[in-house]
């Protein structure tokens, strides 16, 4: 018997990159990993390598050149190693590009032909460009590893001088070296001195000892700086230890700068920057803690500007400096010992003018100058104008996980860089070209097929794109043609249909439907917190639902209602599974199940239940069969939303103002179609408006706008939706009583509506009628209204709310409103948010969740109806995953656990013979495939860092937890 393989349309996922920052070219298609390294610009062309493992310790480097263009970004020459090590010392020489791969140096002129050996040698490392000289350090038989030169040619490649004169390898062999002014700095052991200051023209003659002290490597990369005339650099001797030191390039002129550290005890200096004439540098003092310092090249000036608190010293990397001066601004990072936080801090070289900007859950990397303005990677690309508000991200490559964004380079008007999506895998983007096509809208076609039919599947063709890729499950097949593709439907494996669009400019983003085969998996759903008016609802690990609080209508699902059935803690909703999402109202709710049906139970006031009664119900009735993709409701609210599959909106309840789109203002108990709305991709209730945001970025509203709630810059209501002109590049809506907030792409949070209670978050308490940013705010991931507040949930798992406080449900310690965003104390690891009527919730990484604010019919859900202004955890929640940490009934085995690059899972049982599925935290499938044997090796290389789930056997009813490093 055939199975039917089920279809579960996701909103067009397109990650609404910045107009700005685009993939621009999958080298690897697919979840493959291109990995683009190395990233180099010659003379405003790119360069870049990527690897490819060929067995053993051999790899294959291809290198490849960008002009900034799909067409323009194409592979050079791929070269073979037998060593296993990656090529290096990527150099640019008169438009030459040099670097070491494969026990030689090699050149490039970006063309296969053009790229050839110059010399073979063992060792080559520490390229420099001399004059238009290459000069490097390389292993020869006659002398060991020295100092050589070359022009680009085999005859031009020559010994500059036998310094440690031997055929024996050097004890300390040429160190990094650094062209000052026409002059090579490096240090060197010559057999006699030890290891010590030399410098050379590039000749023998030149290359000459400058004085007998050890200059040690501070940054793992350039030990000397020059700095208006003066070239510092950190050297060691036996009187002072290791010390600042400065050079003219003369005996006599190679000095001491200043002896730090008391004594012959070493200083720990680090992050050489020029800046404003002065050197610039991080010291670490005796607590282990960083300290920034500058020099005027005297033992009086060289002067401590101020100790930074918390900081913990980094090992810095090769290339990727610690200090960046920018448009007038010196800016550095560190890490914070207690917050464990990463933190970006400004300088103008003062005291009082050096501060903390901005904290980072990710490692700050790659500080650049971009046009005038500081850009820099933590996880994402970032950029900032040295205040906390302007230091906002650029990109959302991966959402809610980690991009690895890195090797950021600038070529001209671009910035290059590599990083990670959940489609794409590591792959080279963009950040600076105007002319990427927008993103494709939602895949339509049929949501339930059976395997072997014949299916189409059609987007929205996109203005500028010049071509679209799809991409298939595994077992299927297809033709497309431009926005369509005809399918044969596979029966194994999984995955998802999606597609991409390009033009010359790069990747505008893709939408995708996520595809399972046969029944879905039912022991891992996405799990759900709603907080309602006065009762919560969360969804457990088997889809089943459990309400708390108020049940006067019958809203916690239990067979019960009445005043006297209010529950205190989490009881079981009745006769309801699979859930994938629940909505709650003002006494009511709505569950969306994995087969696209729609459900609803509790007050039915005016119709809010949808079923064609007026009739209150205390047990979940069906009311839409299929084709369900969301819904929306609002604590606030007596009227409801559903998004089917086909983009269409579908509204039903109280309509005295509205709300329900229709044209008209006369309620209704069944689900009608809001006028003229199509390619919808999420949808949004408040108390008596209602939002939509279709495939093409654009944003409609209609309902009541007596305070402007609705954004379009008047007061007037409307009965069918209209295009709201001024707001662009929304990604999630969240409505209240009278107000509403957006947030952005690129992590802003925009308010307008009602501001009596401080709603609008912006420090006063006037209204607005149009969006207004929420300045103090920024990446943001998630948002949640409740009555007359909201919250909002950071990248970094903290929350933070505003407006009405008159519960505690801010979560602050107090019942006074604010009118602008605080943190909701002492919450950590958030990874879902949700208001409810005056009271909120919050769903952690380890699945607790937590309440706060009013407690009057026991929604908080902890025994008792005590309201409390901070965050405590809801009792009694269902836990039941039925996940072991390593094996299940002597059966599976599943190691290394935790893992870094694969795992292995061992199938005791020969019965097993069947399936593995890997999930997210929300359960989206992301590998699956048979087992094979005994053993199975999954390859993790497509999976971020964090915790995931494994399902095992023909209906997914043995889980594991995975964790990935």
């Amino acid at each position: 018997m055939k199975k039917l393989i089920f279809l579960l349309f996701v909103m067009a996922h397109a990650a609404t990159y910045s107009q700005t920052t685009v993939l621009l070219k999958d080298i690897d298609p697919g979840m493959g990993n291109g990995s683009p390294s190395g990233l180099t610009n010659v003379n405003g062309v790119l360069f870049f390598v990527v690897y490819q493992s060929t067995g053993g310790s051999s790899i294959d480097m291809t290198l490849w050149k960008s002009n900034g263009t799909v067409s323009g970004t194409v592979a050079v020459k791929t070269i073979s190693s037998s060593t296993g090590q990656g090529a290096g010392d990527f150099t640019n020489v008169n438009g030459i590009l040099y670097f070491s791969f494969a026990e030689a140096l090699w050149k490039s002129d970006g063309t296969a032909i053009g790229t050839t050996i110059v010399k073979s040698s063992p060792v080559i490392f520490n390229l420099e460009n001399l004059n238009g000289i290459l000069v490097f350090d390389c292993q020869d038989p006659a002398t060991g590893i020295e100092l050589w030169k070359t022009d680009g040619t085999v005859a031009g490649t020559s010994l500059i001088k036998d310094i440690y004169p031997s055929n024996q390898i050097t004890p300390v062999p040429p160190s990094v070296s650094t062209n000052i002014n026409g002059t090579l700095f490096f240090a060197v052991d010559d057999g006699i001195n030890g290891k010590s200051l030399w410098k050379s023209d590039g000749f023998t003659a030149g290359t000459v000892l400058v004085k007998n002290v050890s200059p040690m490597e501070y940054n793992l990369g350039k030990i000397f700086l020059e700095v208006n005339g003066t070239i510092y650099f950190t050297a060691t001797e036996s009187v002072n230890g290791l010390e600042l030191w400065k050079t003219n390039g003369t005996t006599a002129g190679t000095t001491l700068v200043k002896n730090i550290t008391a004594g012959a005890s070493d200083s720990q200096l680090a992050d050489f920057t020029s800046y404003n004439n002065r050197l610039y540098f991080t010291f670490v003092n005796s607590s282990n803690n960083k300290e920034f310092w500058k020099s005027d090249g005297t033992a009086t000036g060289t002067q401590l500007v101020k100790q930074i608190p918390n900081s913990t010293p980094e090992m810095n990397i090769y290339d990727n400096p610690a200090m960046i001066a920018v448009n007038g601004t010196l800016f550095f990072y560190t890490q914070n010992n207690v917050s464990l936080l990463y933190e970006l801090w400004k300088s103008d070289g003062t005291t009082l003018g050096t501060n903390f900007v901005s904290s980072f859950a990710y490692p700050i990397r790659d500080l650049q100058n971009f046009n005038n303005v500081l850009t820099f990677t933590s996880s994402e690309l970032w950029k900032s104008d040295g205040t906390a508000a302007g230091t906002v991200q650029i990109s959302n490559i991966h959402p809610g996980q980690n991009a690895f964004a890195t090797d950021s380079t600038p070529v001209n008007t671009n910035l290059f860089f590599s990083a990670t999506n959940w489609f794409y895998g590591m792959e080279l983007w963009i950040y600076g070209s105007a002319c990427a096509p927008e993103q494709p809208g939602e895949i339509t076609g049929n949501t339930t097929v059976n395997q072997g039919a014949t299916e189409t599947y059609t987007v929205a063709l996109v203005p500028g794109a010049t071509s679209y890729t799809w991409t298939l499950p595994g077992d299927w097949s297809g033709n497309s043609t431009t926005n369509s593709i005809t399918v044969v439907v596979g029966n194994e494996g999984g995955g998802s249909i999606s597609v991409s669009t390009a033009n010359d400019c790069g990747v505008g983003g893709y939408s995708w439907i996520s595809v399972s085969v046969g029944a879905p998996l039912q022991t891992q759903t996405t799990k759900r917190i709603i907080g309602a008016a006065a009762h919560g609802l969360f969804i457990c690990g088997t889809g089943s639902v459990m309400a708390w609080g108020q049940n006067v209508y019958g809203q916690l699902g239990n067979g019960t209602n009445g005043a006297a059935t209010d529950s205190t803690i989490p009881v079981s909703v009745n006769t309801i599974d699979g859930v994938t999402a629940v909505y709650g109202g003002w006494g009511w709710n709505t569950a969306l199940k994995n087969d696209g049906s729609l459900w609803s139970w509790g007050s039915n006031y005016s119709g809010t239940l949808g079923n064609g009664t007026n009739t209150d119900t205390n047990s979940p009735q069906i009311i839409i069969p299929s084709g369900v993709i969301a819904g929306a409701a609002s604590p606030s609210a007596s009227s409801s939303l559903a998004l089917k599959n086909d983009g269409t909106v579908w509204a039903w309840g109280t309509n005295t103002n509205g709300q329900l789109g229709n044209g008209t203002s006369v309620s209704t108990n069944t689900p009608g179609q809001v006028n003229t709305l199509t390619g919808i991709t999420a949808i949004a209730v408040g108390g008596e408006h209602c939002f939509a945001i279709k495939n093409n970025g654009t944003v409609w509203g209609w309902g009541d706008n007596l305070f402007g709630q609705l954004g379009k810059g008047d007061n007037i209501y409307t009965l069918t939706p209209l295009q709201i002109n001024s707001l662009t590049n929304v990604t999630a809506i969240a409505l209240s009583s009278d107000s509403s907030i957006v947030l952005k792409s690129d992590g802003t949070v925009w308010s307008f509506g009602s501001n009596y209670n401080g709603e609008l978050g912006n420090g006063n308490f006037t209204s607005s009628n149009i969006p207004i940013q929420i300045t103090s705010l920024s990446g943001i991931t998630s948002i949640s209204a409740g009555n007359n507040f909201f919250l909002a949930l950071k990248g970094n798992g903290t929350v933070w709310s505003w407006g009405r406080n008159n519960s505690g449900q801010l979560g602050i310690g107090s019942k006074i409103n604010s009118n602008i965003p605080v943190q909701v104390s002492s919450l950590t690891n958030i990874v879902q948010i949700s208001g409810g009527g005056e009271y909120s919730l919050a769903l952690k990484d380890d699945d607790t969740v937590w309440s706060w604010g009013s407690n009057g019919a026991g929604q908080l859900g902890n025994g008792n109806y005590s309201q409390r202004t901070t965050p405590g955890l809801v009792n009694g929640l269902c836990f039941g995953l039925g996940i072991n940490e390593n094996e299940i009934a002597n059966t599976i085995s599943i190691y290394p656990n935790p893992s870094n690059d694969f795992i292995v899972i061992e199938n005791k049982n020969d019965e097993l013979n069947s399936a593995y599925v890997i999930l997210n935290s929300i359960g989206q499938r992301l590998l699956s495939g048979k087992l094979i044997g005994e053993t199975t090796k999954v390859y993790l290389n497509s999976l971020s860092s964090g915790i995931y789930f494994i399902k095992i056997g023909e209906t997914g009813n043995q889980s594991f937890k995975l964790i990935k490093n």
